[in-house]
């Protein structure tokens, strides 16, 4: 009998999660859809006009009309949207950068990786770094270090990551030359070298650190 009901509140655990999962999913594909068409929209309504950033300002009208309809812009706005959203899910087409030339979708695969590189050791740094300061708080309860890793999560999250980001570049890389200012070093020790800044601004500002520090620490208590 007690083996059943271990076996139903399991079932019924599993569900749950099953049910969370797939509704984490729909929110995150409904916000990814209304990002989609809001970005898409609000681009057209910015003042300027493609074919002639391509063209250049002395462009003649017909060759502007050539490249109008060489962009679908010729088209009305919902079917260009039409258009948009069925390359986009139909073939991955996420259409041509007017700066670069080149299929958008090759940029984003180039730059993907690196991404992908920096949240992992963003990541990281912010996991360890919650760890060693929910057990120096855990280690000194009540006292004064506990109180300051509590006030960690509130300072970090309100200070923006962009205006860290830039102290962080005018000291470390400006002033120590610790680190570069931008761009990506060459092999994968130029390539970690390069990230580190980025990854120690993501895990002291976005972080993780603060957050997951206040939760490892109530986790404990």
């Amino acid at each position: 009998m007690m083996k059943s009901k271990l076996t139903l509140s399991g079932a019924a655990g599993n569900n749950g999660s099953y049910k969370w999962l797939a509704l984490a999913l729909v929110r995150a594909l409904l916000v990814i859809l209304c990002v989609m068409t809001a970005v898409f929209f609000l681009i057209r309504i910015v003042p300027g006009d493609p074919a002639k950033m391509i063209l250049g300002e002395y462009s003649t009208p017909e060759a502007l009309k050539n490249m109008h309809h060489t962009l679908g812009l010729d088209l009305s706005l919902w079917d260009q949207f039409t258009r948009f959203v069925k390359l986009l899910f139909t073939q991955g087409d996420t259409g041509n950068s007017i700066i670069a030339g080149t299929s958008s979708r090759e940029l984003i695969a180039e730059r993907a990786p690196v991404t992908l590189l920096l949240i992992i050791i963003a990541s990281g740094l912010a996991i360890i770094t919650a760890l060693l300061l929910a057990t120096v708080a855990a280690t000194h309860k009540d006292k004064l270090l506990d109180h300051l890793i509590r006030i960690i999560p509130a300072v970090t999250l309100g200070m923006p990551v962009f205006w860290v980001g830039i102290l962080f570049i005018l000291f470390f890389s400006v002033r120590l030359g610790w680190f570069p200012v931008g761009g990506i070093g060459e092999g994968w020790s130029g390539t970690l070298h390069s990230l580190v800044l980025p990854a120690v601004t993501i895990a002291f500002t976005d972080s993780y650190a603060g957050p997951l520090a206040a939760c490892a620490n109530a986790g404990g208590a």
